[in-house]
């Protein structure tokens, strides 16, 4: 049986612990198929212990510049914690309303696919938002290190993260 895994990413002040609780519980309402929920953060105090937290892994940008979601992107990371299998990422602000099954039962065109979100308030734009997207873990080993390498064009060039990732993968 494939493995199903829900990320998320808590880290400073911004949400609290009842904020992972929560889309545990929306998740676990709206999802039928087998899961595990995995959050990465900086301070696992008060999550559900039904939720596996792991650290976030280290991304190394220069101190004192702005966040802007850098920090997704270690969910590529080559070996996130040992886990195989496809992962539904969601932000922590996220309401699921609905079934989200279709999330993980949708066909990939090919292995290394990511399905990402529309951005639906920019739709002219070919960036999509990492509020919700979904991919296999591990299958780009080579985008952490490309990031990293890379940082300071990149910056330059990208605002945040979902612009730069949307055009990673288009590449």
């Amino acid at each position: 049986m494939p493995a199903h895994y829900i990320l998320c990413m808590k880290w400073g002040s911004k949400y609290p612990a009842e904020f992972v609780n929560r889309l545990y519980r929306m998740v676990s309402r709206h999802l039928s198929l087998p899961f595990t929920m995995v959050c990465l953060t900086d301070d696992p105090a008060g999550i559900d212990p039904a939720v596996v937290c792991h650290p976030i892994p280290p991304l190394a940008l220069p101190d004192g510049l702005p966040e802007r979601g850098w920090r997704k992107l270690t969910t590529f990371s080559p070996d996130l914690y040992g886990l195989k299998g496809t992962a539904l990422f969601l932000d922590l602000d996220v309401v699921i309303l609905r079934n989200i099954d279709h999330f993980f039962t949708h066909a990939a065109d090919e292995r290394d696919g990511v399905f990402i979100i529309r951005d639906w308030k920019r739709p002219w734009r070919m960036v999509g938002n990492s509020s919700v997207y979904r991919f296999e873990l591990g299958a780009f080993p080579t985008l952490l290190a490309d990031f990293r390498a890379n940082f300071h064009t990149i910056r330059a060039r990208y605002r945040n993260e979902q612009a730069w990732l949307s055009a990673y993968l288009r590449e």
